[in-house]
Protein backbone atom coordinates (compact mmCIF):
# COMPACT_ATOMS: atom_id res chain seq x y z
CA UNK A 1 0.00 0.00 0.00
CA UNK A 2 1.31 3.31 -1.09
CA UNK A 3 2.33 5.25 1.95
CA UNK A 4 2.14 8.98 0.64
CA UNK A 5 1.00 11.53 3.04
CA UNK A 6 -2.26 13.12 2.41
CA UNK A 7 -3.19 16.46 3.24
CA UNK A 8 -6.49 18.39 3.07
CA UNK A 9 -7.42 22.14 3.32
CA UNK A 10 -8.57 23.43 7.13
CA UNK A 11 -11.95 23.56 7.27
CA UNK A 12 -13.07 21.87 4.25
CA UNK A 13 -14.12 17.96 3.87
CA UNK A 14 -12.35 15.68 1.65
CA UNK A 15 -11.90 11.69 1.07
CA UNK A 16 -9.35 10.07 2.33
CA UNK A 17 -8.17 7.13 0.30
CA UNK A 18 -5.90 3.85 0.68
CA UNK A 19 -5.03 0.96 -2.21
CA UNK A 20 -4.37 -2.35 -0.12
CA UNK A 21 -1.68 -4.11 -2.03
CA UNK A 22 -2.42 -7.35 -0.68
CA UNK A 23 -5.18 -8.73 -3.13
CA UNK A 24 -8.72 -8.26 -4.26
CA UNK A 25 -10.86 -7.61 -0.33
CA UNK A 26 -12.77 -9.67 0.74
CA UNK A 27 -16.34 -8.49 1.30
CA UNK A 28 -17.11 -9.87 4.52
CA UNK A 29 -15.88 -8.97 7.45
CA UNK A 30 -16.61 -5.36 5.95
CA UNK A 31 -13.37 -2.89 5.78
CA UNK A 32 -13.04 -0.29 8.44
CA UNK A 33 -11.31 3.15 9.26
CA UNK A 34 -10.45 4.97 12.63
CA UNK A 35 -8.73 8.38 13.05
CA UNK A 36 -7.02 9.54 15.64
CA UNK A 37 -5.50 13.08 16.15
CA UNK A 38 -1.78 14.03 16.25
CA UNK A 39 -1.56 13.11 19.81
CA UNK A 40 -3.41 9.88 18.98
CA UNK A 41 -7.15 10.98 20.94
CA UNK A 42 -9.55 10.15 18.95
CA UNK A 43 -10.96 12.05 16.42
CA UNK A 44 -13.37 9.43 14.68
CA UNK A 45 -14.60 5.76 16.09
CA UNK A 46 -13.97 2.91 14.06
CA UNK A 47 -16.93 3.08 11.62
CA UNK A 48 -17.62 1.70 8.08
CA UNK A 49 -14.55 2.28 4.89
CA UNK A 50 -15.64 2.49 1.42
CA UNK A 51 -14.49 -0.39 -0.75
CA UNK A 52 -14.58 0.01 -5.01
CA UNK A 53 -17.93 -0.74 -5.96
CA UNK A 54 -16.47 -1.95 -9.44
CA UNK A 55 -17.24 -5.56 -10.07
CA UNK A 56 -17.10 -7.69 -13.48
CA UNK A 57 -15.60 -10.43 -14.77
CA UNK A 58 -13.53 -10.96 -18.22
CA UNK A 59 -15.79 -11.48 -21.25
CA UNK A 60 -13.26 -13.51 -23.06
CA UNK A 61 -9.78 -15.28 -22.31
CA UNK A 62 -6.31 -12.99 -21.88
CA UNK A 63 -2.92 -14.21 -22.39
CA UNK A 64 0.26 -12.83 -21.17
CA UNK A 65 1.20 -9.70 -22.58
CA UNK A 66 -1.84 -8.88 -24.01
CA UNK A 67 -2.79 -5.35 -23.04
CA UNK A 68 -6.56 -4.57 -24.11
CA UNK A 69 -8.83 -7.10 -22.31
CA UNK A 70 -12.78 -7.31 -22.93
CA UNK A 71 -15.21 -7.33 -20.01
CA UNK A 72 -18.80 -7.95 -19.25
CA UNK A 73 -19.58 -4.57 -17.90
CA UNK A 74 -17.32 -1.42 -17.96
CA UNK A 75 -19.83 0.16 -15.68
CA UNK A 76 -17.49 2.45 -12.86
CA UNK A 77 -14.57 2.13 -15.16
CA UNK A 78 -12.53 5.18 -16.18
CA UNK A 79 -9.05 6.35 -17.20
CA UNK A 80 -6.95 5.80 -14.13
CA UNK A 81 -8.62 3.06 -12.63
CA UNK A 82 -7.37 0.26 -10.36
CA UNK A 83 -8.31 -3.23 -10.75
CA UNK A 84 -7.52 -6.46 -9.87
CA UNK A 85 -7.55 -9.22 -11.97
CA UNK A 86 -7.87 -12.10 -9.77
CA UNK A 87 -4.40 -11.42 -8.05
CA UNK A 88 -3.11 -9.34 -10.18
CA UNK A 89 -3.19 -5.32 -10.13
CA UNK A 90 -4.11 -3.62 -13.47
CA UNK A 91 -4.59 -0.03 -14.22
CA UNK A 92 -6.78 1.53 -17.28
CA UNK A 93 -5.30 3.49 -19.68
CA UNK A 94 -8.19 4.09 -22.07
CA UNK A 95 -12.08 2.66 -21.91
CA UNK A 96 -14.10 1.84 -25.40
CA UNK A 97 -17.44 0.23 -24.34
CA UNK A 98 -16.24 -2.66 -22.96
CA UNK A 99 -12.37 -3.03 -24.37
CA UNK A 100 -9.86 -2.07 -21.63
CA UNK A 101 -6.79 -1.04 -22.75
CA UNK A 102 -4.11 -1.43 -19.98
CA UNK A 103 -0.68 1.08 -18.80
CA UNK A 104 1.23 -2.57 -20.00
CA UNK A 105 0.61 -5.78 -20.34
CA UNK A 106 -0.31 -8.32 -18.18
CA UNK A 107 2.20 -10.45 -16.40
CA UNK A 108 0.02 -13.61 -16.74
CA UNK A 109 -3.20 -15.55 -18.73
CA UNK A 110 -6.48 -14.97 -16.95
CA UNK A 111 -9.63 -17.38 -18.32
CA UNK A 112 -12.84 -15.78 -19.43
CA UNK A 113 -15.02 -15.44 -16.60
CA UNK A 114 -12.07 -14.47 -14.30
CA UNK A 115 -13.57 -11.67 -11.27
CA UNK A 116 -12.29 -8.35 -11.71
CA UNK A 117 -12.67 -6.12 -8.79
CA UNK A 118 -11.81 -2.44 -8.39
CA UNK A 119 -8.97 -1.31 -5.51
CA UNK A 120 -8.93 1.24 -2.86
CA UNK A 121 -10.42 2.28 0.21
CA UNK A 122 -12.21 5.45 0.93
CA UNK A 123 -13.59 7.51 3.77
CA UNK A 124 -15.34 10.83 3.34
CA UNK A 125 -13.68 13.48 5.65
CA UNK A 126 -16.10 16.16 7.24
CA UNK A 127 -15.11 19.94 8.16
CA UNK A 128 -15.45 18.48 11.91
CA UNK A 129 -12.43 16.73 11.03
CA UNK A 130 -10.40 18.98 9.49
CA UNK A 131 -11.55 21.84 11.68
CA UNK A 132 -8.34 22.30 13.08
CA UNK A 133 -4.69 22.93 11.85
CA UNK A 134 -1.86 20.17 12.33
CA UNK A 135 0.38 17.67 10.95
CA UNK A 136 0.66 13.77 11.58
CA UNK A 137 -3.11 12.91 12.02
CA UNK A 138 -3.37 9.13 11.52
CA UNK A 139 -5.97 6.98 9.76
CA UNK A 140 -6.01 3.01 10.82
CA UNK A 141 -7.38 1.22 8.12
CA UNK A 142 -8.82 -2.67 8.81
CA UNK A 143 -9.73 -4.97 5.82
CA UNK A 144 -9.32 -8.49 5.12
CA UNK A 145 -7.73 -10.80 2.23
CA UNK A 146 -8.79 -13.97 1.61
CA UNK A 147 -10.15 -14.26 5.44
CA UNK A 148 -6.26 -12.54 6.68
CA UNK A 149 -6.79 -9.48 8.51
CA UNK A 150 -4.73 -6.61 7.64
CA UNK A 151 -4.36 -3.46 9.79
CA UNK A 152 -2.35 -0.48 8.32
CA UNK A 153 -1.87 2.71 9.72
CA UNK A 154 -1.38 6.30 7.15
CA UNK A 155 -0.64 9.72 8.16
CA UNK A 156 -2.58 12.91 6.76
CA UNK A 157 -2.44 16.29 7.76
CA UNK A 158 -4.53 19.55 7.92
CA UNK A 159 -3.24 22.81 6.10
CA UNK A 160 -3.87 25.89 5.00
CA UNK A 161 -2.38 24.83 1.43
CA UNK A 162 -1.90 21.39 -0.58
CA UNK A 163 1.02 21.44 -2.55
CA UNK A 164 -0.03 21.17 -6.21
CA UNK A 165 1.86 20.91 -9.52
CA UNK A 166 0.28 22.10 -12.67
CA UNK A 167 2.00 20.95 -15.53
CA UNK A 168 -0.47 20.36 -18.86
CA UNK A 169 -0.40 18.24 -21.59
CA UNK A 170 0.38 21.05 -23.36
CA UNK A 171 3.32 22.34 -21.58
CA UNK A 172 5.07 19.35 -23.04
CA UNK A 173 4.27 19.19 -26.78
CA UNK A 174 7.97 20.78 -27.76
CA UNK A 175 9.71 19.23 -24.96
CA UNK A 176 8.81 15.62 -25.13
CA UNK A 177 9.15 14.91 -28.93
CA UNK A 178 6.45 12.08 -30.45
CA UNK A 179 9.27 8.87 -30.46
CA UNK A 180 9.55 9.45 -27.04
CA UNK A 181 6.05 9.70 -25.98
CA UNK A 182 5.39 6.77 -28.14
CA UNK A 183 8.03 4.60 -26.35
CA UNK A 184 6.06 5.74 -23.02
CA UNK A 185 2.87 5.15 -23.81
CA UNK A 186 2.10 3.28 -20.68
CA UNK A 187 2.57 5.92 -18.47
CA UNK A 188 -0.41 8.16 -17.69
CA UNK A 189 0.05 12.21 -17.62
CA UNK A 190 -1.73 12.57 -14.02
CA UNK A 191 0.34 9.90 -13.22
CA UNK A 192 3.69 11.28 -14.20
CA UNK A 193 3.19 14.72 -12.76
CA UNK A 194 1.99 13.09 -9.64
CA UNK A 195 5.57 11.48 -9.47
CA UNK A 196 7.45 14.95 -10.48
CA UNK A 197 5.42 16.66 -7.71
CA UNK A 198 6.52 14.04 -5.44
CA UNK A 199 9.88 14.58 -6.58
CA UNK A 200 9.71 18.20 -5.94
CA UNK A 201 8.40 17.48 -2.98
CA UNK A 202 11.08 15.27 -1.68
CA UNK A 203 13.22 18.02 -2.70
CA UNK A 204 11.75 20.41 -0.40
CA UNK A 205 11.74 18.45 2.34
CA UNK A 206 15.86 17.39 1.81
CA UNK A 207 16.29 21.20 1.77
CA UNK A 208 14.12 21.36 5.38
CA UNK A 209 11.33 23.33 3.55
CA UNK A 210 7.92 21.88 3.74
CA UNK A 211 5.18 21.92 0.74
CA UNK A 212 2.57 22.28 3.12
CA UNK A 213 3.98 26.12 3.70
CA UNK A 214 4.11 26.95 0.18
CA UNK A 215 1.36 29.07 -0.23
CA UNK A 216 1.90 29.65 -4.66
CA UNK A 217 3.27 26.66 -6.37
CA UNK A 218 3.59 29.19 -9.68
CA UNK A 219 7.34 29.18 -8.87
CA UNK A 220 7.58 25.69 -9.08
CA UNK A 221 5.60 24.93 -12.78
CA UNK A 222 9.49 25.35 -14.78
CA UNK A 223 10.95 22.79 -12.57
CA UNK A 224 7.59 20.64 -12.65
CA UNK A 225 7.98 21.14 -16.28
CA UNK A 226 11.57 19.66 -16.99
CA UNK A 227 10.47 16.87 -14.08
CA UNK A 228 7.94 15.65 -15.95
CA UNK A 229 10.03 15.64 -19.23
CA UNK A 230 12.64 14.08 -17.32
CA UNK A 231 10.27 11.37 -15.71
CA UNK A 232 9.31 10.82 -19.63
CA UNK A 233 12.60 10.44 -21.13
CA UNK A 234 13.36 8.24 -17.70
CA UNK A 235 11.06 5.50 -19.09
CA UNK A 236 11.80 6.17 -23.08
CA UNK A 237 15.76 5.06 -21.76
CA UNK A 238 14.30 1.80 -19.95
CA UNK A 239 13.59 0.67 -23.56
CA UNK A 240 16.11 2.55 -26.07
CA UNK A 241 19.59 3.21 -24.36
CA UNK A 242 19.73 5.62 -26.80
CA UNK A 243 17.75 8.56 -24.64
CA UNK A 244 20.02 7.64 -21.33
CA UNK A 245 22.24 10.35 -22.31
CA UNK A 246 19.43 13.20 -22.94
CA UNK A 247 17.49 11.72 -19.98
CA UNK A 248 20.50 12.21 -17.84
CA UNK A 249 20.52 15.74 -19.78
CA UNK A 250 16.99 16.01 -18.59
CA UNK A 251 17.61 15.60 -14.89
CA UNK A 252 19.87 18.25 -14.83
CA UNK A 253 18.12 20.43 -16.40
CA UNK A 254 15.67 19.77 -13.38
CA UNK A 255 17.88 20.66 -10.94
CA UNK A 256 18.96 24.01 -12.78
CA UNK A 257 15.16 25.06 -12.52
CA UNK A 258 14.21 24.08 -9.03
CA UNK A 259 17.52 25.92 -7.72
CA UNK A 260 16.60 28.88 -9.89
CA UNK A 261 12.86 28.66 -8.08
CA UNK A 262 14.45 28.12 -4.73
CA UNK A 263 16.88 31.06 -5.00
CA UNK A 264 14.78 33.54 -4.01
CA UNK A 265 11.60 31.32 -2.51
CA UNK A 266 8.67 33.54 -2.81
CA UNK A 267 4.92 32.81 -0.79
CA UNK A 268 6.49 30.57 1.72
CA UNK A 269 4.70 30.86 5.30
CA UNK A 270 7.69 29.68 7.26
CA UNK A 271 6.03 30.22 10.54
CA UNK A 272 2.68 28.82 9.59
CA UNK A 273 1.14 32.19 10.92
CA UNK A 274 -0.76 33.08 7.71
CA UNK A 275 1.89 35.76 6.96
CA UNK A 276 4.47 35.23 3.87
CA UNK A 277 6.76 38.29 2.71
CA UNK A 278 7.44 38.47 -0.95
CA UNK A 279 10.30 39.31 -3.41
CA UNK A 280 9.49 41.04 -6.88
CA UNK A 281 12.83 40.34 -8.50
CA UNK A 282 13.20 44.46 -8.68
CA UNK A 283 14.12 44.91 -4.73
CA UNK A 284 10.26 45.89 -3.86
CA UNK A 285 8.97 43.78 -0.95
CA UNK A 286 6.03 43.77 0.88
CA UNK A 287 3.75 41.38 2.66
CA UNK A 288 0.67 39.45 2.45
CA UNK A 289 -1.90 37.71 5.25
CA UNK A 290 -4.70 35.86 5.33
CA UNK A 291 -7.78 37.58 6.87
CA UNK A 292 -9.69 34.32 6.45
CA UNK A 293 -11.39 34.06 3.22
CA UNK A 294 -8.60 36.09 1.14
CA UNK A 295 -4.75 37.02 0.84
CA UNK A 296 -4.43 41.26 2.19
CA UNK A 297 -1.03 42.80 0.48
CA UNK A 298 0.23 45.27 2.39
CA UNK A 299 3.09 47.63 1.20
CA UNK A 300 5.96 47.81 3.86
CA UNK A 301 6.65 50.87 2.88
CA UNK A 302 3.43 52.79 3.51
CA UNK A 303 1.68 49.93 5.54
CA UNK A 304 -1.42 50.58 2.73
CA UNK A 305 -3.39 47.27 2.13
CA UNK A 306 -4.30 45.87 -1.14
CA UNK A 307 -7.54 42.93 -1.16
CA UNK A 308 -7.91 40.75 -3.24
CA UNK A 309 -6.49 38.34 -5.82
CA UNK A 310 -4.53 40.84 -8.76
CA UNK A 311 -1.09 39.54 -9.92
CA UNK A 312 0.07 43.24 -8.97
CA UNK A 313 3.35 42.69 -7.66
CA UNK A 314 3.92 38.54 -8.08
CA UNK A 315 6.28 37.97 -11.44
CA UNK A 316 5.53 35.23 -12.70
CA UNK A 317 2.51 34.03 -11.25
CA UNK A 318 -0.95 34.35 -9.95
CA UNK A 319 -2.05 33.81 -6.51
CA UNK A 320 -3.14 30.87 -4.74
CA UNK A 321 -7.43 30.18 -4.11
CA UNK A 322 -7.45 28.86 -0.50
CA UNK A 323 -9.81 27.65 1.61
Amino acid sequence: MSRRRQRFIVGLAGTIRAYPGEGPLDASPAPTVQLLTPSAGSLQAETAATANAISTTLGSAAVEGDQSIVVASATGIVRGSRLWIERELIRVALVTGTTLTLTRPLDFAHPSGAALKGQGLTYALTTTHTATRDRNYRAVWRYYVDAVLYTVELTWDVVRTVFRLDVQPGDLAVRVPDSVRRLAADLLHEDVVDQAQLQIETDLVARSLRPDLVRSTDQFRPPGIECVRALYLDRAAAIDASYRETAADAWEAYESALAKALLKIDWYDVDDDDTVSHWTGTGYSYSSSWDGTQWVQVQTSDEQGTAGTSEEGFAGGSYMQLG
